[in-house]
């Protein structure tokens, strides 16, 4: 044993035994880096949309903020209307 009160031979032999208890399987490996590659490929995908839609707020954002302001005042006045008193008369 050393000083640390280890025994290396049977960490070796532990080791050893976890080791031979896993079989590793060629099937199993690719099926990881086939996982990886559809995961890269859809991580990049992802990034190049959210660019587009950062490139598309750049070119058009101010004319679509115009727009957002116009719809949310005919929502306004919409709202005004529908919570109005209705005349008795009618």
């Amino acid at each position: 044993p050393n000083p640390q009160g280890l025994n290396w031979d049977a960490l070796e032999s532990k080791l050893a035994e976890a080791a031979a208890a896993c079989p590793s399987s060629p099937s199993a490996s690719s099926d990881d880096a086939e996982k990886k590659r559809r995961f890269q490929i859809h991580r990049k995908e992802h990034y190049n949309e959210m660019e587009a839609v950062r490139n598309f707020r750049l070119k058009c954002g101010d004319s679509m903020d115009e727009d957002d302001d116009a719809d949310d005042e005919k929502e306004d006045a919409m709202k005004a209307l529908s919570m109005a008193p209705m005349d008795e008369a009618s």
